[in-house]
């Protein structure tokens, strides 16, 4: 009876931490995207900026 209610709370204590693994794992990888969107807006900016230097250069 022991041995059984010990394996209940270790197959319990096995899908928290699957569960908290999946979770840390979808946040990382929501953060990760934020990121790069971020990334992306910051590189276009610095692309508009050359552009218009190089425009500026050539009038």
């Amino acid at each position: 009876m022991n041995e059984e209610k010990t394996n209940k709370r270790r197959t319990e204590d096995e899908q928290m931490t699957v569960r908290a693994a999946r979770a840390d794992k979808q946040i990382t990888k929501e953060r990760r995207t934020m990121n790069e969107q971020k990334t992306k807006k910051r590189r276009r900016k610095d692309e508009e900026k050359t552009k218009k230097r190089r425009t500026m250069n050539e009038q």
